[in-house]
């Protein structure tokens, strides 16, 4: 049997030309990951992304982040770690580190409206669970909120629950537990995949945690017409720009992306195959 090279694998090309989660999911507004060069080549300040058109009309580098906190090398980066372009590579996470949105305005509308009322989106989240250790009382997956005087979104893990997601809109916040297992295990790689859709308070949440069929909740969000005040990270939240709940010691990350609809299983299916061939692992 031929093998070929991991660069081959992990880019199937689409009729369309593309060869990114755009292909599979057409609301597709930012892809970022760590296992294709064009996202991030190894030695740079920007985890790119990869969606020459997003879904919501933004433009591609809208959805550009920062390692850490600015366009400075300092100790809150996380280190890229293999070969750029490498279906093995990952960022390592210290227990400081996390990744920042470069600039949140109205110039990235998926992001800008999260805690704004008739919303729909999707989220997708890879990553490894450290090796040992204790779970910390809250880490930030991805998000712009913290607490309830926040505007914004937050997703997260702690001790007692394995994944929450929540909208606060500066007077509350709710949450809403959306892992079905008890607990996330060490040394385990993990594709959470997130849909909500805030225009209806029935069977309006969907979650697919190495699956490709849905759990599903009936949640009523809380919402708002105000901008949100916080940055937002990748392996961590914010708290009116203050990072906070960062991804502890040990935790790799491979991708994140996001799209402006309400997915189904058929969606989320396309999504898990895709990049279970990009990274060369089965998520589900």
């Amino acid at each position: 049997m031929v093998m070929l090279p991991s660069s081959v694998i992990h880019k199937p090309a689409a009729a369309g030309g593309s060869s990114y989660l755009d292909s599979v999911a057409s609301s597709t507004c930012c892809d970022l990951d760590a296992t294709i060069s064009a996202s991030y080549a190894g030695s740079c300040q920007t985890w790119a992304n990869l969606i020459a058109s997003p879904a919501d009309t933004a433009a591609q580098t809208a959805y550009d982040f920062y390692l850490g906190i600015n366009n400075t090398a300092t100790t809150d980066d996380p280190t890229f770690t293999g070969s750029a372009g490498s279906s093995s590579a990952y960022f390592a996470m210290d227990g400081g580190d996390y990744f920042t949105l470069k600039s949140l305005t109205s110039s990235v509308p998926t992001f800008w409206n999260l805690a704004r009322s008739s919303q729909q989106f999707w989220f997708a989240y890879a990553f490894r669970t450290p090796t040992t250790g204790t779970w910390s009382a809250t880490q930030g997956f991805f998000g712009n909120a913290w607490t309830t005087t926040n505007v914004g979104t937050l997703y997260y893990s702690t001790t007692a629950e394995p994944a929450i997601f929540g909208i606060a809109n500066d007077v509350g916040a709710n949450t809403q537990t959306v892992a079905p297992n008890s607990t996330f295990l060490y040394s385990t790689d993990y594709l959470c995949i997130i849909s909500v859709d805030t225009s209806t308070g029935t069977n309006n949440v969907r979650s697919w945690v190495n699956a490709t069929t849905a759990s599903t909740f009936s949640k009523t969000w809380a919402t708002t017409t105000n901008d949100p005040d916080g940055n937002f990270h990748i392996g961590a939240l914010s708290n009116a720009g203050t990072v906070q709940g960062i991804a502890q010691n040990g935790v790799r990350i491979y991708h994140f992306s996001c799209g402006n609809a309400f997915i189904n299983d058929t969606t989320a299916a396309a999504i898990v195959s895709h990049l279970n061939t990009r990274h060369g692992r089965t998520y589900a």
